[in-house]
């Protein structure tokens, strides 16, 4: 498949400390990496609040 870049939706200000430590978690766990190089592929994140 052909890489693909998807631009970043805006997380309301009011979810970031939340979408923030839920991100420091998933890395601490290894679930996902963080990326400071450029890349080719870029997914999107959606987020939802429960």
């Amino acid at each position: 498949s052909l890489p693909m870049q998807h631009a970043p939706w805006i997380v309301p200000e009011a979810l970031k400390p939340k979408v923030k430590d839920k991100l420091d978690s998933m890395e601490a766990r290894g679930v996902i990496q963080k990326v400071e190089e450029p890349t080719d592929w870029i997914s999107s994140m959606v987020v939802v609040e429960k």
